[in-house]
This record gives structure tokens, sequence and C-alpha cells, in this order.
């Protein structure tokens, strides 16, 4: 189970068989807005109101790295793209909008890293904040 899996189970309260579960008994609050945090310290905070859906893709190319996954975010006036590794399971916590910081780290990392366990935290080694064009 990933941290973000321990997380959520730490955060939600037991509930016996016999009781019917609440909306509020499962809710986990959710993120005002999503901080983006560069290597080179350049910093956006974008608010959850003004997200638009997110994609994923399982593979994409990046400097000399071949192999690296891609999830792009659409905000109302930003389109937000990340490069790194094991970054599917960050789609649940976006749609949930329950993400609240995307921190970049240098490329050294993804040589320090392992093969890929079933708990592997994501590696971003990429992000890239655009204006979004506007399609009126």
């Amino acid at each position: 189970m990933s941290k973000l899996g321990k997380k959520i189970e730490e955060v939600q309260p037991e509930v016996l068989p016999e009781e019917q579960p609440s909306a509020e008994t499962w809710s986990i609050p959710s993120a005002l807005g999503l901080t983006i945090l560069k290597w080179n310290k350049e910093s956006w905070s974008l608010p959850w109101a003004s997200f638009l859906g997110a994609q994923y893709l399982p593979k994409v190319t990046h400097e000399q790295h071949d192999d690296l996954e891609q999830v792009q975010l659409a905000f109302a006036y930003q389109i937000v793209t990340v490069k790194g590794r094991y970054l599917e399971s960050l789609i649940d916590a976006i749609t949930d909008m329950h993400l609240s910081v995307l921190r970049e780290l240098p490329s050294d990392f993804l040589e320090a890293e392992s093969d890929k366990e079933e708990d592997a935290e994501p590696v971003i080694i990429s992000i890239d904040v655009q204006a979004r064009e506007n399609k009126s």
C-alpha cells in the first residue's frame, strides 16, 4: 500500500459493520489549492477552484530519460506539466483535490532510485507551468 493510502487509513475513523457510514465519516478535507515548487525556487499557488482536469501519459521523453511518465493539469489560466516516475499514483489525489504540493527534484534522484516497487513514491524531475491559451 502506498504512503498516501496508509495516510488515508490513518485519517479515516473505523466504522463498525452494523453502522451506516455517513458522507462526513468518509470524507477527507480537500486542499484549497495546489502549490508548485521548482528546484530553482520558482513557485506557484493555484486554487483547486480553477482546476479543469488532468491527463496521465505513461511514456514520455525528457532530456536523456526516455522512460518517464507525465501528468498534465489544466487550470483556468495555466497548464501544469509534470514529468517523472510513478506519477500514476497522483491521479486519485488530484481527482479528489487532496494534493497540496508538487515539488520538483533534480534528475539525479532518478539515478538514485531502485527498481519499481509496489509502494514506490512519485519522483518529479520536471514541472513546467505555462499560460493557458484563451479559447473563447
